[in-house]
């Protein structure tokens, strides 16, 4: 969330939380929904990982896959 709210920051984004009520026991996230996307790590992937290569390069390799 931090990395989140510094970006928001930076382009002058104000991010708020929820106040929460009973039927999500104050974490202010009841009815909610969440965006999810998935990353398969296969062994060229990890190995990229170990490799510590970019971020960039990570999403460009991935991006051949979709």
């Amino acid at each position: 969330m931090r990395a989140l709210g510094n970006l928001a920051a930076a382009e002058g984004f104000k991010l708020q939380k929820g106040r929460g009520c009973n039927k999500c026991s104050l974490t202010g996230y009841y009815g909610r929904k969440g965006i999810f996307e998935m990353f398969m790590v296969n062994d060229e992937i990890q190995r990229m990982i170990f490799e510590k290569v970019t971020a960039s390069a990570l999403r460009t390799r991935a991006g051949k896959w979709a």
